[in-house]
């Protein structure tokens, strides 16, 4: 990519939001097959978020139902999963991008 725009490579790659949903698209573009490789970097990233997802949500989960011995897990994991979904609101908005980069 560098190359093609005549550019150094530090100009080309950024930090954050910008690498995944910038640069790589474009590095993507530049490959033989894109449409191939593109769509298995989509099921990567799709797999690697629910992995998180699950790893965020689990603890939690857990720490609950270890406090309240007569819960339902499936009530805790509703609520839980409410209020991440709740909390994940925040960046979709104006202020999501200035909270991811700064706090």
């Amino acid at each position: 990519m560098a190359w093609n725009a005549g550019v150094l490579v530090e100009e080309v790659t950024t930090l954050g939001p910008g690498l995944a949903s910038v640069v790589c698209p474009e590095a993507l573009s530049l490959m033989p097959l894109p449409g191939l490789f593109t769509a298995l970097s989509f099921l990567m990233l799709l797999t690697l978020d629910i992995a998180s997802a699950f790893s965020l949500v689990e603890p939690a989960i857990a720490t609950i139902l270890d406090r309240k011995l007569g819960a339902k897990r499936t009530r805790v994991a509703a609520w839980v999963c409410l209020a991440a979904f709740a909390l994940g609101l925040l960046y979709t908005t104006r202020a999501g991008l200035y909270f991811w980069t700064t706090h």
